[in-house]
């Protein structure tokens, strides 16, 4: 009996170190995802004012109906709700939808639409996180790539991070459409990331099941610079990066060393049959 007693309660301590551990690094991780919403978001203001313009710059065409009206509301505010970072994906929503017919009148959206869209991102576009902009978008996958086209590549590192920090298994399950449709830059970072969130995370700390990714990261382990710590083990990892770097050093150089020997051969051989 106090043999289960004692290993129920080392089993506990266990558990509640790598918690500690994975809180810690969530913390950090929260930290760094502030910084980034902060300054994604004063670049969605500044496109706020493009947005304007492109209102300005269309041409009235007949009054505006209620109905018509009431609809183009229901779709700024579905489209703003899909996460902060519609803006970009909004401009061109409004091009192909409805709504082309809705701000045809020029004063009606010189005095509305802007107090309108924002009224929306201060109502819905801050409270709403980018799971559920990622879930929504997710559902059809040629949706997901129209909008993951238009919109920036800032935007979409930010979306990653907040999915992430969600849930992990959510990208985890999407990473074979990002493979396929997305750009492969884009495709590493999210790769880099769920290493990262691998490493912290309690179920995977035992297994060895980073095999996989491990390989596919190796690459972006050298170039990547650790602005923020997230890692728990950074030395190991850094030592890693040295030596890769040594080895392709040494490579590089025994490689030039066997280009110069057998330039010399040649010239060699070419004397003696002059």
């Amino acid at each position: 009996m106090k043999k289960d007693i004692v290993k129920k309660m080392y089993r506990f301590g266990e558990w509640y170190m790598f918690n500690k551990e994975y809180d810690k690094a969530l913390k950090s991780f929260q930290q760094v995802i502030k910084i980034d919403l902060a300054y994604n978001i004063n670049k969605d203001l500044t496109a706020l004012d493009q947005i304007r313009k492109c209102y300005n710059g269309l041409k009235s065409a007949g009054p505006v109906k209620a109905n018509e009206e009431a609809q183009a509301d229901d779709d700024l505010a579905g489209g703003l709700k899909r996460g902060f970072y519609g803006l970009p994906i909004l401009y061109y929503q409004i091009k192909s939808s409805c709504i082309d017919d809705y701000i045809r009148d020029e004063k009606f959206a010189d005095r509305r639409v802007g107090k309108r869209i924002e009224k929306h991102l201060k109502k819905h576009g801050k409270k709403e996180t980018a799971k559920y902009f990622f879930l929504q978008a997710a559902g059809d996958i040629d949706k997901l790539c129209a909008r993951w086209d238009t919109s920036r590549k800032a935007s979409n590192r930010a979306i990653l991070k907040k999915v992430i920090e969600l849930d992990p298994d959510i990208l985890e399950s999407y990473t074979i459409i990002a493979k396929n449709y997305f750009k492969s830059r884009l495709y590493d970072r999210t790769l880099f990331y769920l290493y990262k969130l691998k490493l912290r995370n309690p179920k995977y700390y035992k297994t060895n099941q980073l095999s996989d990714l491990e390989f596919k990261v190796k690459n972006l382990m050298r170039k990547e610079v650790y602005k923020h710590d997230f890692l728990p083990d950074k030395q190991e990892n850094m030592k890693k990066i040295r030596d890769c770097k040594e080895n392709r050093l040494k490579n590089s150089e025994s490689a030039t060393c066997l280009k110069q020997k057998l330039f010399r051969r040649k010239k060699q051989n070419g004397r003696k049959r002059i």
